[in-house]
């Protein structure tokens, strides 16, 4: 995943929404959102477990389901969410699809609103 944009500067006034591209192999993929702290979480090495092929840690405790992106010819594109007026952080978005060998995780990608 690749976000078109890594810092939002709203100023902690709230602002739209912008596009993270992906590329994946897999029709299929299913994206999750953490709104983490000021540091990214700890995470938990799930691969060769479920792939020997995928990103081998999954971010915890808090993913929460965000979007089912298709990617038709490799490419798919999805929304963060709008900012919401008086919010800053970081989001971390992760992706899951089911490929051939088991579970597949995505590199996370996180971006910083100001």
């Amino acid at each position: 995943m690749e976000p078109q944009q890594h810092l939002l500067n709203y100023s902690c006034l709230g602002g739209p929404s912008v596009n993270i591209d992906m590329a994946s192999p897999f029709f299929w993929n299913f994206v999750f959102i953490e709104l983490p702290p000021a540091t990214v979480p700890s995470s938990i090495t799930v691969a060769p477990t479920w792939s020997a092929l995928c990103f081998p840690d999954l971010y915890i405790p808090n993913l929460f389901s965000w979007d089912t992106v298709p990617a038709p010819g490799g490419f798919g594109t999805f929304a963060t969410p709008v900012i919401p007026n008086s919010w800053c952080g970081k989001l971390l978005f992760q992706s899951l699809a089911f490929g051939g060998s088991g579970i597949e995780l995505s590199t996370p990608t996180v971006i910083d609103v100001n």
